[in-house]
């Protein structure tokens, strides 16, 4: 944060975000972002480091604990956001949705211009109204030389 300038605009907390209501007020924030363990816990191969599987997979959280934390946290009306793996899409609909928290902006996240959308980037409102507004890609790299548009359409 300091490098980037901020260092004295955000304050960075590491707790476990089950626990939020022990460190912060209910609905004491008007944006939440997090980045959560996006895999389910028997999904592919877990990395033997535990700190990196408990950040890649459902081992010490899952999907509906990040939704509680979020909808404990942001005042109705605003926003959080999140990313996952673009099969999940459904199951984050469903989960948010039950716990008031609307989908509102979606961004399909692809790692070339000729690949499928791995991630996406939802953001979410309290106590919103339906209707979501679909971001254009992005791309986190570029297509390799010589490729030429989109190709087993």
């Amino acid at each position: 944060m300091a490098l980037n300038g901020f260092g004295n605009v955000v304050d960075i907390v590491e707790l476990d975000l089950r626990d939020v209501s022990r460190s912060f007020p209910c609905r004491s924030f008007d944006y939440v972002i997090t980045n959560p363990p996006y895999r389910e816990p028997r999904a592919g191969r877990i990395t033997p480091t535990e700190q990196k599987a408990i950040a890649r997979h459902e081992i010490s959280c899952s999907m509906e604990d990040v939704m509680d934390a979020m909808k404990y946290l942001v005042e109705p009306r605003r926003r959080a956001c999140c990313i996952y793996p673009s099969r999940r899409l459904p199951e984050l609909v469903d989960i948010a949705g039950k716990r008031g928290l609307e989908l509102k902006r979606l961004r399909f996240i692809h790692p070339r211009p000729d690949r499928g959308a791995e991630l996406f980037m939802a953001e979410l409102l309290k106590d919103g109204k339906p209707g979501v507004e679909v971001l254009p890609p992005l791309f986190t790299s570029e297509p390799p030389r010589g490729a030429g548009g989109f190709s087993g359409l």
